[in-house]
């Protein structure tokens, strides 16, 4: 298994190269080159013996039973493999994905569980060859728990100290404060997710909380922080649908913030206050399909009619409506096309960070109103301006986006 050459290999140097826990890819035999950085599937190897040899293995018996399994009313669809492709998982993958390519996705699926069932399965040779190799898992997890808490107490007291600020501050009195408490929450997440990792797989002992509900409060802890912080230079977010360009950087940073935990762990009340923060950031397209996502989960009655009112709110502040903070772009081409959604990577990714860049969207804010209601109201004006202003506009923003990479 040197070159990944064949379609196997490939998708396990891809599902190796992607494990959350690196360790245990190592310990199935991925390596990266020098310098390479891990969870990049493009540059792992996978060295044959030990584990690897018996991933192998478990994959050549199981596979194909696996599929058959799986296969239910489609089997007759799917056929016979033929026997000089039967005797390997090798073989019989690659069979599937040139002959059989509408069941490529279960055949992915079947590899997964092969790969997650035979972790499990020799657990106590995963973690032995961790610890042969001195990367854990480690046995203070009571401790560590105990100073990733403490942390995150340090920053809760920090945080706590915009309560004293006055409304509308500066955004210099509140980053004072803001600023420090992100460091103990830095290292907080780091301890959490090194346990998390270490109770993927030796199991979180009977009755603890798992490291991985305090790694989530961990960003939970952050979008909070820098909720605070928005809501004491501008308005409270609870009282805007749409919040003021000096809260626009903090919103951002609460709604990376949200993701990462809901990365973690989906839950819809969640899910609800990332399309409110969305809304408040002025991503109208994106709030609205957060919106629909939580309404298609069949919500309880209390959940559901928030979402609705949030639904309306969203159409209330469509920049095609009466919001004044309406975007040119959005109004020629409209909210959820893929031009708009590369100009707004434009703003946050390039724009936002910097000073120039800041005042250059505060000063299209004050500019672009008039223009994008004039737009919006002719069919004749909203395909100009998209032809010969945004798309190009687009594209020159995709283009420096793909050769200065964030």
């Amino acid at each position: 298994m040197d070159d990944g050459t064949t379609a196997l290999e490939a998708l396990l140097k891809a599902m190796l190269g992607g494990m959350r826990d690196a360790r245990v890819a190592r310990a199935l035999g991925a390596r990266w080159p020098e310098g390479a950085v891990e969870h990049e599937p493009d540059h792992v190897h996978i060295e044959r013996g030990g584990l690897a040899d018996g991933l192998l293995a478990a994959l050549d018996v199981q596979f194909l039973p696996r599929v058959r399994e799986r296969l239910g009313e489609e089997a007759e669809e799917f056929g016979e493999v033929p026997p000089e492709f039967a005797d390997s998982a090798e073989a019989a993958f690659t069979w599937v994905i040139d002959e059989r390519p509408q069941f490529r996705d279960l055949a992915i699926e079947v590899v997964a569980a092969v790969l997650t069932g035979f972790v499990g399965d020799h657990r106590d040779e995963v973690v032995a060859s961790m610890r042969a190799a001195g990367e854990g898992p480690g046995t203070d997890r009571e401790s560590r728990m105990a100073k990733g808490s403490a942390l995150l107490s340090d920053a809760a007291e920090m945080v706590a100290a915009l309560d004293v600020l006055p409304p509308r501050s500066d955004g210099e009195a509140v980053d004072r404060i803001l600023e420090p408490a992100m460091a103990p929450l830095e290292q907080a997440r780091e301890i959490f997710e090194e346990l998390a990792l270490d109770d993927a797989i030796l199991g979180a002992q009977e009755g603890s909380v798992p490291a991985l509900d305090r790694l989530r409060a961990a960003w939970m802890a952050e979008v909070d922080a820098y909720v605070a912080a928005a809501g004491k230079i501008g308005p409270p977010l609870d009282e805007v649908d749409v919040g003021t360009f000096e809260q626009q950087t903090y919103l951002l940073d609460a709604i990376v913030a949200l993701q990462e935990a809901l990365t973690l762990r989906v839950e819809l009340p969640d899910l609800l206050r990332l399309a409110r923060l969305r809304l408040a950031k002025g991503d109208v397209g994106e709030a609205r399909a957060i919106v629909e996502r939580i309404l298609e989960r069949d919500p309880d009655d209390a959940l559901r009619a928030e979402a609705e009112a949030l639904r309306g709110d969203v159409s209330a502040s469509s920049p095609l409506g009466r919001d004044k903070r309406c975007f040119i772009a959005t109004a020629a081409s409209g909210e959820d096309a893929a031009e708009v959604e590369t100009l707004r990577a434009w703003r946050d990714d390039v724009l936002y960070p910097t000073r120039s860049g800041r005042a250059a969207i505060s000063l299209y804010y004050s500019m672009a109103p008039p223009i994008a209601r004039v737009i919006a109201s002719s069919p004749v004006a909203r395909t100009f301006v998209r032809r010969l202003l945004v798309l190009p506009a687009a594209h020159l923003a995709e283009a420096w986006m793909r050769r200065h990479p964030s």
